[in-house]
Order: C-alpha cells, then sequence, then structure tokens
C-alpha cells in the first residue's frame, strides 16, 4: 500500500477553526483568504449590507485549539506573539482595525480581541521576548443581546445566543473607528473643549425658556456628538446608558428670571448621540430651550471627558511606542490631565480650571 501524506494536528485544527469561522459570519461579509503569504494575517472580512459591497473590511488573525483556558474574567490569553508581528500589527491598523480570533473546535466558541492596536502598543519594548494577548468572548454582553434577541431561558437557546453574539460582534468590528480617526478626533476634542464648555455655560446660564437656536450653534452640538461617535462605541455607550437608564439624572438650570430642574429621561438617555432626536425636540425645527439643549451637551461632556481620560492611560501606558512612533502626539496628549467628571459641578470646577489656564 502507497504511503500517503498524513495531515497534523494543528493543520486540522487551523483548517476547522477557519471552516467554523466562515461558517457562523457568511452572512456579515466576504471572506478572503491571506494564508499564502501570512506575516500575522489570515483573512480580511468585509462588509456586505443587503448583498451591497461597502469597501469597510477588517483585518483577522486567526488562532486555534481544542480548547481555551479561561480566566476567571471569561478572557483567554495568546501567548509567544514575536514583536515584529506586534509591530506589523500596529502599521496595518493605523488605516484598518486588526483583531485577533481564537476558535475552539471542539466547542465552536469564538473569542475575540478589541481593536488589537491599543493592546499591543503597552506591549512593544526594548526587548525582543514574544508577548502575550488577550481576547474575550465578544464585544458586547450576552444580557444586552438577548433584551433585542432572544427571551426564552431554554437551555437549548444557549448556543443560538452564542451564535448572535459573536456574529454582532464582528459586525461591530465593522464599524469601529480606525487608529487615524481616533487619534484625529483626539486632538480635535484637545482643540474644541473650550468651546464645548463655554456652550455648556452658555446654556446653564441662561432662562430656561430662551432658544438655543440650531442654526448658529448646531455645528458645535453636531461637532460634539460626532466626536462622541468615534470615541465611544455605540456598545460602549450602550452599556453606559444600561448604568444609568433606572438612576435619572436631575440638572439644575438657573436662568436670569427662572429656576428649574431638567430630568434626563431614559429615551434622553437613550438618543443622546443622536443630533436628530433632539432637533425633533424643537417645536420649530430651528431652535431648542435651553432647558432641552443642555441635556445631550452635559451626557456628552461627561463621556467625552471621561474617555479622553482612558485614552491617555493608554498612552501613558505604552511610553515607549509612542516616543518611537509621535512622540509631539505624545506629549500633547499626556500634558492635558483632566479630572474625573459626573455632575453639573464637576463639569463648571473644569470650565474654571480652563479659565484660569490651569491644565
Amino acid at each position: 500500500m502507497l504511503s500517503l501524506p498524513t495531515r497534523t494536528i494543528q493543520q486540522k485544527r487551523e483548517s476547522d477553526s477557519f471552516a467554523i469561522l466562515m461558517y457562523k459570519l457568511k452572512h456579515i461579509g466576504i471572506f478572503r483568504n491571506l494564508t499564502q503569504h501570512d506575516f500575522g494575517i489570515d483573512f480580511e472580512l468585509e462588509e456586505v449590507i443587503k448583498d451591497q459591497v461597502t469597501g469597510k473590511s477588517i483585518k483577522l488573525q486567526v488562532k486555534s485549539s481544542d480548547i481555551f483556558t479561561e480566566k476567571k474574567n471569561g478572557r483567554i490569553s495568546i501567548s509567544g506573539i514575536k514583536q515584529s508581528t506586534l509591530n506589523y500589527w500596529t502599521q496595518i491598523s493605523l488605516y484598518q482595525n486588526v483583531y485577533i480570533t481564537a476558535v475552539e473546535t471542539k466547542t465552536e466558541r469564538i473569542f475575540i480581541s478589541d481593536p488589537i492596536f491599543w493592546q499591543v502598543i503597552s506591549l512593544i519594548d526594548e526587548n525582543d521576548k514574544t508577548k502575550t494577548v488577550e481576547l474575550k468572548k465578544s464585544l458586547i454582553s450576552q444580557d444586552s443581546i438577548s433584551k433585542h434577541s432572544i427571551n426564552s431561558t431554554k437551555s437549548n437557546d444557549i448556543r443560538i445566543l452564542d451564535n448572535i453574539v459573536t456574529q454582532t460582534s464582528f459586525e461591530l468590528c465593522l464599524k469601529l473607528p480606525t487608529v487615524s480617526e481616533i487619534i484625529y478626533k483626539l486632538k480635535d476634542f484637545i482643540n474644541c473643549l473650550p468651546q464645548y464648555l463655554k456652550l455648556y455655560s452658555y446654556l446653564y446660564s441662561m432662562d430656561f425658556q430662551c432658544e438655543y437656536y440650531l442654526d448658529e450653534r448646531n455645528n458645535i452640538l453636531a461637532q460634539l456628538i460626532q466626536t462622541n461617535v468615534i470615541l465611544q462605541n455605540e456598545f460602549e455607550y450602550l452599556s453606559w446608558y444600561d448604568n444609568h437608564k433606572n438612576n435619572p439624572q436631575h440638572l439644575e438650570i438657573t436662568g436670569m428670571w427662572a429656576y428649574k430642574k431638567v430630568i434626563l429621561s431614559h429615551e434622553d438617555l437613550k438618543h443622546t448621540l443622536n443630533f436628530d432626536y433632539w432637533v425633533k425636540q424643537s417645536s420649530n425645527g430651528i431652535s431648542l430651550s435651553a432647558n432641552i439643549a443642555i441635556k445631550p451637551v452635559h451626557t456628552l461632556l461627561i463621556l467625552l471627558v471621561n474617555k479622553f481620560r482612558e485614552y491617555r492611560n493608554i498612552f501613558i501606558n505604552s511610553k515607549y511606542y509612542w516616543y518611537g512612533k509621535d512622540p509631539i502626539l505624545f506629549e500633547t496628549i499626556t500634558t492635558l490631565k483632566l479630572p474625573e467628571i459626573h455632575s453639573t459641578n464637576d463639569i463648571f470646577e473644569l470650565y474654571n480650571l480652563l479659565e484660569d489656564n490651569a491644565f
């Protein structure tokens, strides 16, 4: 009998993992196999919506195993990654997000990283030791998905729910901003923060029946919303909303002739990032009363300032990378030390700091 080539266990795992991934994501987009010239990228996934190719795509590196060992936080670790591969991923990530995925061939579960750039830049250093990255089951919690997708608690629904979570995570992957877009908005935020705070002060000091004219100032509000859309992805915002929706916030608006408490309702919080929602609150399509206009500005400022603080910490923890890549950007981001804010008083303390040139 003739002897024939034998497939290794790793080759079978790899083949199975590719098949599982492509099957589960078959309705999301087009897979392009890049394994022939594998320098740390296995696939490109391009988004397709209603059979229309959108041109939005991401890069995927696929890891496989029969079973991965989960930590208490539900994450898994992928080790043995060369620093040259990390450098390669960061270069691609400037204009196209890179994600690491891990497929369990026995359970067909799929783990995924956040856009890998923001994790690996803190791992890059002066030595050539291999590094370890972490992945999680999804970019969105099962609870958030199940509220909209599956209400049944039957055990045979668990696998369906896992598939929905996986598909939704990859749909989100295709929509998240690239590193270049985020950096642009971080710099834009630094430049525009004084303008945002002045807008808040202006609305706060107005009588609550006074008008905020959208035709004159909507560029500021729209810009504030757009910056948040880039820096605060949709599911991060929904997670924030879930934590706050049962605790409506009260704003105190003090004007020359009146005093009023404004309540941020569930719907207000849910639609904070939707400019059209706030336009519809207008009685004439041209202006909003001050007590309406201040609602999105209040929430957006809190979200933006605290999100900037997160990115600043990432920059600080990846000093080695930024000193080699863009030391000026590093200084620009890390020099601005903003306090954590949660309330009207916090916003005005920040405004006073700006007025006193204390940044």
